[in-house]
């Protein structure tokens, strides 16, 4: 095998792990790390260890070279905005700790087993019990507060 159909190989590879991207499902990600995985194998066969070792260095450098390409212009492009969310969330309740909830009082609103939702003063918040079954509608209070973690107990 010539090195212009090793050159084919690595193309199509590169390729087929580039439309991965756009195409997820992991069919082209993984032909286009078989076509890599063969070219050096070819590369192999045809100039012996040295071949193989150079097929791979150029992978490796054509994959960071990409990846920097990538990383570097892709966000910003067109496509890119189409794909990557925009918004960015400001809303008080994701960006500071639960602790104001510790000791409150509220009803449930779902079944809690032992995870569920509870209405305390208006808002909803999604908890856990302390292992008890909780049914819907029954008074419970805050017990513990950790982080975004939030357990409950019946009242």
């Amino acid at each position: 095998m010539s090195w212009e159909y090793i050159a084919i190989f690595v193309i199509a590879g590169f390729v087929s792990i580039f439309f991965e991207l756009f195409i997820p499902g992991g069919i082209l990600g993984t032909l286009g790390i078989i076509l890599l995985l063969s070219a050096i194998g070819a590369a192999y066969g045809q100039y012996g260890l040295d071949g193989a070792a150079y097929v791979l260095l150029g992978e490796i450098g054509l994959g960071a070279i990409g990846f920097y390409l990538w990383a570097r212009f892709f966000p910003g492009s067109r496509w890119g905005k189409r794909i990557a969310v925009q918004e960015v969330i400001e809303d008080e309740e994701f960006r500071h700790n639960l602790d104001h909830l510790n000791g409150k009082d509220g009803l449930t609103v779902s079944l809690c087993r032992p995870a569920g939702t509870v209405e305390i003063e208006g808002k909803r918040y999604d908890v856990v019990s302390e292992g008890a079954l909780i049914q819907p509608g029954a008074k419970v209070t805050v017990v513990q507060v950790e982080g975004r973690r939030v357990v409950v107990r019946p009242r």
